[in-house]
């Protein structure tokens, strides 16, 4: 059995989060994304170089509250696609990269903070009582074989 995998891109926020909508009326939120770039050098040290920079967008609401929870300078991990296509701007043809994200968060690795589970806590315990409710005493077996 194999599992999705998506594309992922870490960086850092560029510019702030700007929200918009579509033609259509979809949320849409934009931003600049930095990525770091560095060289190894003979002596096993790394030289910092300029970083590149892309742009990162997302669709729906989904998204666009978690990027609400982003400022520039933020760093990031995202998952979703790269998008390429072709823009005509006052007479000249520019191919432009978006990374399309579906979801997004602080990269632990760069970023210090505090977690807060209340609401995981929450749905469990809800969980726990609607399994009482519908299951007449017998829990799934996925739920049996992770301990749940």
């Amino acid at each position: 059995m194999s599992f999705p995998i998506k594309a992922s891109f870490s960086g850092f926020i560029a510019t702030e989060p700007r929200p918009s909508k579509t033609k259509s009326g979809v949320p849409r939120m934009f931003a600049r994304a930095g990525k770091p770039r560095y060289r190894k050098e003979e002596d096993g040290s790394f030289t910092e170089l300029d970083p590149t920079f892309h742009d990162l967008v997302a669709f729906g609401e989904n998204p666009v509250r978690a990027l609400s929870k982003f400022s520039k300078g933020d760093n990031f991990v995202a998952e979703g696609h790269l998008h390429r296509r072709t823009v005509v701007r006052e007479g000249q043809t520019f191919e432009i990269e978006q990374f399309i994200m579906s979801k997004i968060g602080h990269d632990s690795a760069r970023t210090s903070y505090s977690v807060d589970r209340s609401q995981r806590a929450n749905r469990t315990a809800e969980r726990g009582t609607a399994r009482q409710v519908t299951s007449a005493g017998k829990e799934p077996a996925f739920a049996r074989a992770i301990g749940a």
